[in-house]
């Protein structure tokens, strides 16, 4: 019998929402909540000291995070590889709930600027696209606009707090 242990990478990182982040987030985006806006600035913070640690050039989608976050978790590239954090803090989902709630019916938000810590597990490496992919996925798409089918389905508010409310 044969037991293999998988070690797993943890990156512990610390961030706050600032007040331009409440008032420049988008309700129901994964990708320009509040929260993403003030991860994606700690990360490009620890991205500089990083590299600056390390003396060696890096492949500039390395420095891209694109951070996204929603009632399941969150989930960012760091170095060249995914990171997770599963579940999503229970006021972090508060909060999310609050901001879109806010948002979606043009009130003022209620939520406060505050700091949290993220502590995210590595995933899988970035692999890049091979010649010619980037192609073959636009001209899919460009099929399916000349036959009308329909669009792949967008992501909704229902969808980013979907089990969230059960869990607060």
């Amino acid at each position: 019998m044969k037991i293999s242990e998988n070690k797993t990478i943890n990156m512990s990182f610390s961030a706050s929402t600032v007040s331009d982040d409440i008032k420049d987030g988008k309700c129901a985006h994964p990708k320009d909540c509040m929260y993403a806006i003030a991860i994606d600035r700690a990360l490009r913070r620890e991205w500089e000291a990083f590299v600056k640690k390390a003396k060696k050039n890096f492949p500039p989608s390395y420095s891209q995070h694109r951070v996204r976050i929603d009632s399941n978790g969150l989930k960012f590239n760091f170095n060249g590889y995914r990171w997770a954090m599963s579940p999503t803090p229970r006021r972090m989902k508060r909060n999310l709930i609050m901001f879109d709630a806010d948002k979606n019916r043009g009130r003022a938000c209620r939520v406060q600027p505050h700091a949290f810590t993220i502590t995210a597990k590595r995933t899988s490496k970035i692999i890049p696209m091979v010649e010619g992919r980037q192609e073959q996925i636009n001209e899919a798409r460009k099929n399916r606009i000349r036959e009308g089918r329909e669009k792949k389905a967008q992501y909704t508010l229902k969808s980013r707090v979907l089990g969230m409310s059960s869990t607060l």
